[in-house]
């Protein structure tokens, strides 16, 4: 049986792309490299407040999807989502001036193996080894379920004070250990205690934006990979605070057009932050529009530009389901997975 949508997480998601889309505004598009002053100190809480959003899209996956079976179909549509956006985009991407390669083709062609998006391919690898995480975790009481993920996050968690391994909160490893936290908290839910993960929330925030508005003496590259890592206590324990909270929130009670936007979310990603479009985002369009110097008196082009991202990368989304079902696309996959299910059994 299907399980019922839980608006508070489906808006939730929607605030969480928003978060992501704005990381990559201050990033890919400059905006911290060219603000100064009273403007980076608001542009860096814009970025702390953003940063945890990553880690809890993994564990609202694992809240959910540890309870869940695992549906073949719904990988082959994820990949077909993917490879769609990737020709898609490319195509884009070359119409807007950009050079064709045979390295550009190779990407385009196979997303989910050589693609430069980190996020998708590591999901998708998340999603396929899934079952056997299950395997373990709907067959473990709650006393080894704990020590379990307890080791992961530890050792999960280690590499933020080496610079070397600071790739390593992009990689697998790290998303099973955020996927057991998810699992975890569907296993044994913390007591209803808002001001405490609030409490939580605020300082793990205010962690990351006070390491890099703040120099203390003799500072070097650790104290702020404390904090500026995926896989940092203060990101985690920001992303765990964050999602409690919106579990616990008593709003129960959302309109239609949030679980829509919360549908397309996963297509806002690829669409925005497909490497060769970045190029053109935000080398040629957005930096048009952006003074040498951001100060006060500019940071309306934040909440402008991710307005703008996030509705029209949405559209397309939209586009896209839109054509997939006209296509019956759900259908074909569906049929493709049961004749690839008889050939294995046969």
């Amino acid at each position: 049986m299907k399980e019922k949508r839980n608006g508070n997480v489906e808006a939730f998601r929607t605030v969480l792309m928003a978060g992501i889309v704005a990381l990559h505004i201050l990033g890919h598009g400059h905006l911290l490299e060219l603000s100064s002053g009273p403007a980076e100190k608001v542009l860096w809480l814009i970025e702390s407040l953003a940063y945890p959003s990553v880690n809890c899209f993994v564990i609202i996956t694992g809240y959910y999807q540890s309870q869940n079976s695992f549906k073949l179909h719904k990988v082959i549509s994820l990949m077909a989502q993917m490879l769609f956006w990737s020709i898609g985009c490319y195509c884009i991407y070359l119409l807007a001036g950009g050079v064709n390669t045979w390295k550009g083709m190779l990407q385009t062609l196979l997303p989910w193996l050589v693609g430069d998006s980190w996020f998708a391919i590591v999901y998708l690898a998340l999603y396929l080894v899934s079952p056997f995480l299950n395997a373990f975790i709907q067959n473990t009481n709650q006393k080894q379920m704990m020590k379990t993920t307890a080791v992961l996050v530890v050792f999960g968690c280690a590499p933020v004070l080496s610079d070397k391994l600071g790739i390593y909160a992009m990689t697998l490893p790290w998303f099973v250990a955020l996927y057991f936290v998810g699992a975890m908290l569907r296993m044994d839910m913390p007591k209803r205690r808002p001001l405490a993960w609030g409490s939580l929330f605020v300082l793990g925030v205010a962690g990351l934006w006070l390491s890099r508005i703040t120099s203390f003496p003799g500072q070097s590259f650790a104290v702020s990979n404390l904090f500026w890592r995926y896989n940092s206590f203060a990101v985690l324990g920001a992303a765990v605070a964050a999602f409690l909270l919106v579990l616990w929130c008593p709003v129960r009670t959302w309109p239609k057009w949030v679980y829509g936007v919360s549908g397309v979310t996963f297509g806002i990603y690829l669409i925005h932050d497909h490497a060769d479009l970045r190029q053109i985002i935000w080398d040629r369009w957005v930096s048009a529009l952006l003074p040498a110097q951001i100060t006060l008196k500019d940071i309306w082009l934040m909440p402008a530009l991710l307005l703008v991202i996030f509705i029209v990368c949405a559209l397309m989304e939209s586009g896209r389901k839109r054509f997939f079902s006209a296509l019956h696309a759900e259908e074909l996959f569906f049929k493709l997975t049961e004749n690839i299910k008889m050939r294995l059994n046969k």
